[in-house]
């Protein structure tokens, strides 16, 4: 044999020794004429999911907003009625594709809009020292967290 062969044949035996000491694939020797399964894939198992919303301190008692320091589940229509020395009218709510929009008109006809806030969006939206935040939405509900300064 000359040395290209011996290399060649050396690569080989040794490629297919990597290949069959793969843990992964390895299986028990059988009985001669009997078949095997092929191997079952193990993957971990999910992790039990969350379901549902947080439980907000003040639940669904929009009121507790009054104060401009709550945290309640909203739902699309939902309005937010603050004291009226924040000067923000009042607040309606729209929950869709996973973002809440806040929308407000004063007495005086100001307008303003916190569009499609979400959870992960780096930080609440202010307006007259009040923050509005969303901590979580799940389908057409959300949590929100109202705070003033």
């Amino acid at each position: 044999m000359d040395a290209r062969h011996i290399v060649a044949t050396a690569l080989t035996a040794g490629l297919l020794a990597a290949c069959t000491s793969h843990p992964h694939h390895r299986t028990a020797p059988t009985p001669s004429g009997t078949k095997t399964a092929p191997p079952t894939p193990t993957s971990p198992s999910p992790s039990p999911s969350r379901t549902g919303l947080p439980h907000p301190k003040d639940g669904h008692d929009l009121s507790a907003c009054r104060d401009a320091r709550c945290e309640v589940v909203v739902s699309s229509g939902d309005r937010l009625v603050l004291a009226p020395k924040y000067r923000i009218g009042p607040v309606r709510i729209n929950v869709a594709h996973g973002s809440v929009d806040f929308r407000s008109t004063s007495a005086d006809g100001f307008q303003t809009e916190f569009l499609d806030q979400t959870p992960d969006q780096g930080g609440p939206s202010t307006f007259n020292e009040v923050d509005f935040a969303v901590t979580a939405v799940q389908g057409k509900k959300a949590v929100i967290k109202l705070t003033h300064h």
